[in-house]
């Protein structure tokens, strides 16, 4: 977390500042704050309620919207293990800040891609598209960037 700034704005009661972090960021770091509260410190970061509710939808590791399924065959190698690199290749193609996320404690590979999926799906819907590494496009849905725009 970034230090207030002269002429700075906190936001909530997260202890975050305005000037520090772009909207992404924002709601990455706030969900992640609410998540660690309402979690106990064992296990995953995701409530089982929600994680039941993926698995019904056919996925118990992800909600199952259009990016989720598009980052999904795009990162995951056959064994479902997230290809770190591509993953960080995809969040630098659209701008979305990532390199100070820990990368040290166990998880941290499911909370880059889960922070990564929501810091990126405001970006994705903003733009109407999800910019790849190579600098080519898939068009996002219009109901997805509708639901997802800021």
């Amino acid at each position: 977390m970034k230090h207030a700034r002269k002429n700075s704005t906190k936001i909530g009661t997260y202890g975050i500042y305005e000037d520090a972090m772009d909207a992404p960021e924002i709601a990455a770091f706030i969900v992640s704050e609410i998540i660690e509260e309402d979690e106990p410190k064992c296990g995953g970061v995701v409530k089982a309620k929600y994680k039941k509710r993926y698995a019904e939808r056919g996925d118990p590791r992800g909600c199952g919207d259009w990016l989720q399924v598009t980052l999904k065959e795009l990162t995951l190698d056959r064994n479902g293990k997230l290809i770190v690199d591509e993953f960080e290749a995809i969040l630098d193609a659209n701008g979305v800040k990532h390199r100070h996320w820990n990368r040290t404690t166990p998880g941290w590979q499911g909370r880059l891609r889960m922070s990564g999926g929501m810091a990126l799906r405001t970006k994705v819907a903003n733009q109407f598209a999800l910019i790849l590494p190579d600098g080519s496009e898939i068009e996002a849905p219009v109901r997805f960037c509708d639901k997802h725009m800021s």
